[in-house]
């Protein structure tokens, strides 16, 4: 009768293994082969069973705390700090139109405001008064309408010799015209005539800062004499820019002045049309008759104004 073959399964002898029968080893083997894939397969249950099994509120307990922010976009902006000079921005020449001898200039360093003594021929003042347009003619009844005549009344009215409002702003010089420039000329101890002349008055845009004195007291002067130099009151700061950095800055870009004092300020701070020239700074260019504007001296690209100042109408210094 033929042995079992379930015998081949039975655990061997305590003796040792039966040599005999290699059939023993067979199914050893293989079941090591499947122990070894079923400890494989257990791990993997046991480390990923519980990431899927994982009850809704011990995720919740592992999930780390979350926080939100607003995001914001804006503009990085790079600051480079460069040496400058403070000065006064503008170039103002101004021109006589009478013939004569200089009997009084004004002083360099002086700022003379809208009704302000520029200089004196032949005793008569040259007076400054707020204008675009320059002085070309007389002004007297029954002269020629024109933009000349509203500018000149316009600073007569803000000077205050048209008190009771009397004059009509606008381009013909009446009666009322002629009486505030009496009351004009009895502030400056001249004849009351109601008439000015040529070169009486000086139209300026701005009020003026003497920088130079161009005619000498004393000396004759006449039509398109230069009588002074100077500046406009307002603060400029002018920089030498190298021009591989001049890429860098755009005119109206703020700019940051720290001043000698340490302070610093942002005030009225912009950046100023650059120089056309490979170093230097050029300043705007204004051209009358009775004051020429020119350029600006050199000094840098960059040119920062920090504040304005000046006289109040009707004032000098």
């Amino acid at each position: 009768m033929a042995e079992p073959i379930a015998t081949a399964l039975d655990p061997a002898p305590t003796s040792g293994p039966d040599q005999s029968s290699p059939r023993r080893l067979h199914p050893r083997t293989t079941a090591g082969v499947l122990l070894a894939v079923a400890v494989v397969v257990l791990a993997w249950a046991v480390v990923a069973g519980p990431l899927r099994h994982t009850s809704s509120a011990d995720t919740t307990s592992m999930t780390p705390a979350m926080g939100t922010a607003t995001v914001v976009r804006t503009d990085v902006a790079e600051r480079q700090q460069v040496a400058g000079t403070l000065g006064y921005a503008g170039s103002l020449t101004v021109v006589g139109q009478q013939s004569g001898t200089v009997t009084a200039v004004a002083a360099p360093g002086r700022v003379v405001g809208p009704g302000g003594k520029l200089a004196e021929v032949d005793g008569t003042a040259i007076v400054m008064m707020l204008g675009q347009r320059p002085a070309w003619r007389s002004f007297a009844v029954g002269m020629s309408d024109g933009p000349d005549v509203r500018q000149l009344e316009t600073s007569l009215r803000a000077l205050g010799f048209d008190p009771a409002h009397a004059m009509t702003i606008d381009d013909h010089f009446s009666f009322a015209s002629a009486a505030a420039v009496r009351r004009w000329q009895q502030s400056l101890g001249a004849p009351q005539s109601g008439v000015i002349t040529l070169g009486s008055v000086v139209f300026l845009p701005t009020p003026i800062r003497v920088t130079e004195d161009q005619v000498l007291l004393g000396a004759l002067t006449g039509p398109g004499q230069p009588l002074l130099a100077g500046t406009t009151t307002d603060h400029e700061v002018s920089v030498a820019l190298d021009a591989g950095r001049q890429s860098l800055v755009h005119v109206g870009d703020q700019v940051v002045v720290t001043l000698p004092d340490g302070t610093t300020t942002t005030k009225g701070g912009d950046l100023c049309q650059p120089s056309r020239h490979r170093r230097g700074v050029r300043g705007r260019e204004r051209q009358h008759g009775t004051h020429r504007a020119g350029h600006g001296r050199p000094g840098g690209p960059v040119r920062r104004r920090p504040s304005r100042s000046g006289p109040g109408p009707g004032g000098d210094h």
